[in-house]
């Protein structure tokens, strides 16, 4: 039975894998900070190479003590609203464990556009966005534990938003709907003025569900 560790923070991510039906623990990194995008990178390697140090930083951290996924239920008191969802590791005498990291980004001519710091930072994402189409992309990092084997892929999903009044973007900002979203909104808010046009919608939200599937079973048919 593979039992993830999931490397987030995120009530999002940790949404989807419950209705998704997967078992899993929640294991932050230990740094929230993430590291700046390099000169020469394209916003796909971004994602992906974000995905793989948030998978680097939580293999570490068990390295150091193992014992920290053979507790019950979530790892971390960031999990506690998500407790009742996930599976206790009891259950699984001897589970094949992977680590699943994820970082997600929306794209716009040629500009990253991650969570907004600021109220106001998320408003310039909107005006920037509004009346565009643009991409969010999500790096996938997979490690399994007991021999260290990793896969890293990345989903993209094309999105566009309709022009939207100030009233509109106004309205959106005062709601504090934009915390810690990529792009400034999040597509999980029901929004009439935000459209998948190609690519997995659960991808928007965090966690292309789609292409874990794919990754996880590429890992089975890999073997031990």
């Amino acid at each position: 039975m593979t039992l993830l560790i999931l490397a987030s923070r995120s009530p999002r991510r940790q949404e989807l894998l419950a209705e998704a039906g997967y078992s899993f623990i929640v294991l932050p990194p230990r740094s929230a900070d993430e590291s700046p995008r390099r000169a020469d990178e394209t916003p796909a390697q971004f994602v992906m190479r974000l995905a793989e140090e948030k998978a680097a930083d939580v293999a570490a951290t068990i390295a150091t003590d193992p014992t920290i996924v053979q507790s019950s239920g979530a790892a971390t008191p960031d999990a506690a609203e998500c407790r009742s969802l996930v599976t206790p590791v009891s259950r699984f005498p001897s589970p094949d464990f992977l680590i699943l990291a994820c970082d997600t980004v929306a794209h716009c001519d040629g500009q990253i556009l991650g969570k907004p710091d600021s109220a106001d930072h998320a408003r310039k994402m909107l005006f920037m966005l509004s009346g565009q189409e643009h991409e969010v992309l999500t790096g996938v990092c997979l490690v399994r534990l007991s021999d260290g084997r990793q896969s890293i892929r990345v989903a993209e999903t094309r999105m566009r938003m309709d022009r939207l009044p100030d009233v509109t973007i106004a309205e959106y900002i005062a709601s504090g709907l934009w915390h810690g979203k990529a792009g400034g909104f999040g597509f999980q808010d029901r929004l009439g003025w935000v459209h998948v046009t190609a690519g997995s919608p659960s991808n928007v939200v965090g966690l292309p569900l789609e292409l874990l599937g794919e990754m996880l079973g590429e890992m089975s048919r890999n073997g031990p």
